[in-house]
């Protein structure tokens, strides 16, 4: 007994097969599975068993449940689905540079076809606090340097190690602290040593 969809038919009523012909393939789509592999930095703020939001903006087939009783409706193409990490891989407790986190995704409501989707935005439910600067303090060609203005107005480059980002806001794991003071705007021509004149920005 199996309990599924028929996806392909190999044989047709009153055809002769013998033990172990396929006849069908059926699958199941309750619950699908995708994987994300995550720098270990970014794999460190999450925990097996926490839910994130999937979503496929342009994605036009996403968003709308058939044949349900759920209700679901057109609820538009940027409807994000709730996922839950199933697991990380190797887990945390083993040192590792990159991991693989898989999720689950509850498909009850037939939102998801058995299709393959791109450009899908992974959003976790659970915010953790974190260090950000601005994305184009970054510089140099590995975006790993950050110039820093002291209390006297004198610059200083600072290696730092950054994470993940939102296209404006980027993660700093390392290099440097809160209350720091970094360099954002036109970073030509700038040195060490250099003297400046600081202006704040009121919005960070």
């Amino acid at each position: 007994m199996m309990d599924g969809e028929v996806l392909i038919i190999y044989q047709r009523e009153g055809a002769y097969v013998q033990a172990g012909t396929p006849v069908a393939l059926v699958g199941n789509f309750n619950h699908m599975t995708f994987s994300v592999n995550l720098a270990d930095g970014d794999a460190r703020h999450l925990e097996v068993g926490e839910m994130a939001t999937l979503s496929f903006p342009d994605h036009r087939n996403i968003g709308k449940a058939y044949d349900t009783e759920f209700g679901a409706g057109n609820q538009g193409w940027n409807h994000g689905v709730k996922v839950t990490l199933k697991d990380v891989v190797p887990p945390l407790t083993e040192p590792a540079d990159v991991r693989r986190t898989v999720w689950d995704v509850d498909n009850r409501t037939r939102i998801f076809e058995p299709i393959t989707y791109t450009g899908g935005i992974l959003k976790s439910v659970k915010g953790y606090p974190c260090l950000t600067v601005p994305i184009e303090a970054l510089f140099d060609t590995g975006h790993d340097k950050v110039f820093v203005v002291d209390e006297d107005g004198i610059l200083h480059g600072r290696d730092v190690v950054a994470g993940a980002d939102d296209g404006k806001w980027i993660e700093i794991y390392e290099g440097l602290s809160a209350g720091d003071v970094v360099v954002v705007g036109s970073l030509e021509g700038l040195a060490d040593g250099m003297k400046v004149e600081v202006v704040l920005d009121e919005e960070a």
